[in-house]
């Protein structure tokens, strides 16, 4: 996840999401989707 969120674009070849990713929060954003139960 975390490779994902700091360039989208190198992660999943032939992306079109207009997603530039993150740099400082990627820890932050991990944690916060922790938060959430599987379903």
């Amino acid at each position: 996840m975390s490779e994902y969120l700091a360039n989208p674009k190198v992660y999943i070849k032939g992306t079109k999401m207009a997603f530039a990713g993150l740099k400082k929060e990627i820890a932050a954003v991990i944690a916060y989707l922790n938060t959430f139960q599987a379903q």
